[in-house]
């Protein structure tokens, strides 16, 4: 199972949020850690070489994750909402799946078969259209590389960097999710 942070920052609610997860999916399943604000991505130049390619001819990390993302059997992102999307890095990353999404195209657009669990922290107290947006961004980018969104969870209230420390509820319920994430996807491959 792969876990990947899109905070800029950190350390902070939305890392606090992945890592509980991840703790709770740990529990039965080997877990990896990517931290989008490690990582080199240069943004997307809609060059569309990948079209005819296959391939991105931009070199940076993004091609590594895209790989370790497609070879994962689950997945949890968190992320926090910044102006109502996702930050800048992360929001690098999902563009830079052009090549697999002319791919996917070119497969005939085969149904998603992996679960991934979407964490959202977010300042504001009602984020009702901000965890939409972000919902829609992130799925359209994981469908691509083979998952379905098997859970969104939205945690407002999360301005200040240690808030969701605070808050041990909602660490709690990351850490069962990530748990209950990782008995999914057992249950699954067992099926397939």
């Amino acid at each position: 199972m792969l876990g990947v942070a899109g905070s800029a920052r950190r350390g902070g609610n939305s890392d606090r949020l992945l890592e509980e997860a991840l703790a709770g999916a740990a529990e039965s399943a080997r877990v990896e850690h990517l931290l989008a604000s490690e990582l080199k991505v240069e943004p997307c130049r809609a060059c569309d070489a990948c079209r005819t390619l296959g391939h991105c001819i931009i070199g940076s990390d993004a091609a590594v994750v895209h790989e370790k993302l497609s070879a994962a059997d689950a997945l949890i992102l968190s992320t926090p909402v910044y102006f109502g999307g996702v930050p800048a890095r992360l929001k690098a990353l999902i563009d830079r799946a052009q090549a697999q999404h002319w791919s996917w195209l070119k497969r005939g657009s085969p149904p998603p078969s992996k679960p991934a669990l979407l964490l959202v922290a977010a300042g504001r107290p009602h984020m009702k259209n901000s965890l939409a947006s972000v919902r829609t961004t992130a799925a359209a980018w994981l469908a691509v590389l083979g998952f379905w969104v098997w859970e969104v969870r939205g945690y407002s209230g999360l301005d200040e960097a240690s808030a969701a420390a605070a808050r041990p509820e909602i660490l709690a319920e990351a850490r069962t999710l990530g748990r209950q994430l990782a008995v999914a996807e057992a249950k699954g491959r067992r099926s397939r």
